[in-house]
This record gives structure tokens, sequence and C-alpha cells, in this order.
């Protein structure tokens, strides 16, 4: 990212780039799902099997044994967006002051949580993945 002086210099001056990552599933849920303009599965498809189909991947899945990358989104309560509060360096954000739907509230990979959003409004924390006791099954494996 660059910093907020590199970024102040003009439209024409400054270097290439704006935060997205972070932004991009509230942005497309409340301006095109919520809007009735494309249906949720369609959106989901687009940002999780889309772009392995494009590199030839496998998508990912929810199956006994496979790794777990999943993420709680709350579709309902909307937040406002705020560059100073994104977890990014930067604070250069098209979508600042927008108010959207669709953010985050948790994340697990490889069947751990990571991530969690204690409130509306506060940033997520990143968990500390713990070593699982010797005597614990392989983590996704859990069963029912």
């Amino acid at each position: 990212p660059h910093s907020d002086a590199k970024k102040a210099g003009g439209f024409l001056q400054a270097p290439f780039g704006a935060i997205g990552v972070e932004t991009a599933f509230p942005v497309l849920h409340s301006r095109l799902v919520r809007d009735g303009r494309l249906p949720l599965a369609r959106l989901v498809a687009a940002l999780t099997s889309g772009p392995c189909d494009v590199v030839g991947r496998e998508a990912p899945r929810l199956a006994v044994g496979a790794p777990a990358r999943i993420n709680l989104l709350d579709l309902e309560t909307p937040r406002t967006v705020d560059r100073q509060t994104l977890a990014s360096r930067s604070h250069n954000c098209p979508f600042h002051a927008w108010e959207l739907t669709g953010w985050p509230v948790a994340s697990w990979l490889a069947g751990a949580l990571r991530a969690h959003l204690d409130a509306p409004a506060v940033r997520y924390r990143t968990m500390r993945a713990e070593p699982p006791p010797p005597d614990s099954p392989p983590t996704g494996r859990q069963g029912t």
C-alpha cells in the first residue's frame, strides 16, 4: 500500500491502486445483490469457484476431510465504511462513508477460527492458531 502523502499528490501523479479486498464482498452484495441485480449464489460463485475455474484449480467445497475455508457473513446489518478503521495500511478507499451490508463476522482456515469480529464497526481480531492436543483428530475431520 502507498502512504496517504503519496496518494494526496493528485490523481495523475498518485501511484496506482486502491484498497478493495476488505470491502469487495460488502460492496458487491450491497450494490448488486440487495439491489436485485444479481443472485447471491452467483456472487458467491464469482468470488469462490470462478477464480479457480480461470486458473484450472479445484473449487473450494465443504466436505468431510477437505480443508475448511469458511467466512461467516452478516448479510443484514449495515456498517459504514471508514477508511481509517480498515485493516489495510492504505487509506485510499473509494467506498469511504458508504453504508454496506455483507460484512464478514468470522473466518475459519483449515478448520480453525482465525479471525472474528467482536462487534459491528470493530476491526477484525486475528486469532493465533493453537496446536491441537496430541490425541485430537486432524483438523477438519472432527465429524458431526
